[in-house]
């Protein structure tokens, strides 16, 4: 499943800008991914200010960084859509200039989730439906 990790300064972000964010990165894995939404996932790290430094100065708290691990098999141009669409519309989100926000996505060749190995991208429907009930139900896997 893609994981997309995103990175701000603590009490920058709030309930609902992240979930502006979540729903933003969601759907664009989804669509320019061409991967379920279901299985798109995004965790929040924050930051406490003053430590994180870029040239030896502390970072804006307005900068905030989202690296995205996903499955190979995606072209340039789709991940080049990914990124820019991620950077555009996080920062409407966050109301910021689009120049805080990092974006970064980079491919995984193999993973393992849910007690099985990933497939190839478009391979998911029946991957899915060979994971045990129990475990979907866990998720929300539908």
């Amino acid at each position: 499943m893609p994981t997309y990790t995103v990175t701000a300064t603590s009490n920058r972000l709030s309930p609902s800008e992240k979930q502006s964010i979540v729903n933003a990165i969601t759907q664009i894995h989804s669509q320019e991914g061409r991967a379920p939404e279901y299985l798109v996932q995004v965790i929040f790290n924050e930051l406490s200010a003053g430590n994180h430094f870029i040239n030896k100065r502390p970072v804006p708290a307005d900068q905030m960084w989202v690296n995205g691990i996903i499955r190979a098999g995606r072209s340039d141009a789709q991940k080049t859509a990914m990124v820019t669409r991620i950077m555009n519309e996080c920062s409407e989100a966050m109301r910021v200039d689009p120049s805080y926000v990092w974006a970064y996505i980079c491919d995984a060749e193999k993973t393992a989730e849910f007690g099985a190995v990933l497939p190839e991208p478009g391979k998911e429907k029946e991957w899915v439906e060979a994971i045990p009930k129990d475990v979907r139900d866990r998720y929300g896997m539908y």
